[in-house]
């Protein structure tokens, strides 16, 4: 349902997000209850809101993009969570929503950290000349861990 919402909210206007989020979360109140659904919509509201993150959820970001391309001699596709391109980089975004984040970067898995270096280097070729930011972002904490070589820190 977080992951949901932050795809979802971003395109609607923020002054009807708490009440959408509502309406978004209202099938799950009778498997999950009143209160981890309150728990999801203010985790949500409270990462779209931290203006440390504006630029990822801003009218020029697109949710859920399908990319597909060559690694090697082997064919890749997947969709990336969040995509923000600007004339110099390109940031990726991943977010995993369990329950559970890492402590430290030494900590995230391996499968995760994988995903986002494949998005990374099919983004390169889309967007060549341009540096790329991937982002894994456990949305429970929230923890932000920045992956690129290219991006800001």
């Amino acid at each position: 349902l977080i992951h949901r919402l932050l795809e979802l909210l971003p395109s609607r206007p923020e002054e009807t997000w708490a009440e959408d989020a509502q309406h978004l979360v209202a099938s799950a109140r009778q498997q999950l209850g009143d209160e981890e659904c309150a728990e999801i919509v203010r985790a949500a509201l409270d990462f779209l809101r931290n203006p440390q993150y504006k630029d990822l959820f801003s009218a020029e970001s697109r949710a859920e993009v399908a990319i597909q391309g060559q690694i090697g001699k082997s064919t890749v596709s997947g969709v990336i969570d969040r995509l923000v391109v600007s004339p110099d980089l390109v940031t990726i975004a991943e977010f995993k929503t369990s329950r559970w984040s890492p402590a430290s970067p030494s900590d995230i898995p391996d499968p995760h950290r994988r995903q986002a270096e494949i998005y990374g280097q099919l983004v390169s070729e889309i967007y060549p000349g341009r540096g790329v930011r991937s982002l894994l972002i456990y949305t429970t904490a929230p923890k932000v861990f920045d992956l690129s070589k290219d991006g800001a820190p």
